[in-house]
């Protein structure tokens, strides 16, 4: 199923524990099947609920994993920020003149300080 391959996959890439809940039930005509989730840095389900069963999920994290996965599969560290900007588009209901500033920050300074900061 792909809610379980997408869950995995964005634990892996970005290094870090996911968690994803997702209810049970109808409600018009969609269907809710559960199966709520937490997924450690690798990869690794480490707690999951049953499908179409109300539940409470909980697990341990052991978060020097993070540090592990982030040195195993060093994603974030080989991102092309000057690739990404160039086909980045701020959204209009992000600008700042859409939430109540007048002065207007330059989108590709902010990203690089910000990506500079993390580095």
């Amino acid at each position: 199923m792909h809610w379980d391959i997408i869950n995995l996959v964005r634990s892996i890439d970005n290094g870090l524990f996911s968690v994803y809940s997702n209810r049970i039930g109808t409600e018009w005509e969609k269907v809710y099947f559960g199966e709520s989730m937490i997924v450690n840095p690798f990869g690794k389900v480490i707690a999951k609920g049953k499908d179409k069963i109300d539940a409470v999920v909980s697990a341990e994290l052991d978060l020097d994993q993070v540090d592990e996965a982030r040195i195993a599969v060093p994603t974030l560290r080989d991102i092309r920020n000057d690739l990404w900007m160039k086909y980045y588009q701020q959204p209009r209901y992000d600008s700042p003149a859409s939430i109540g500033y007048q002065a207007s920050m330059d989108l590709k300074s902010r990203f690089l300080i910000s990506s500079a900061v993390s580095t």
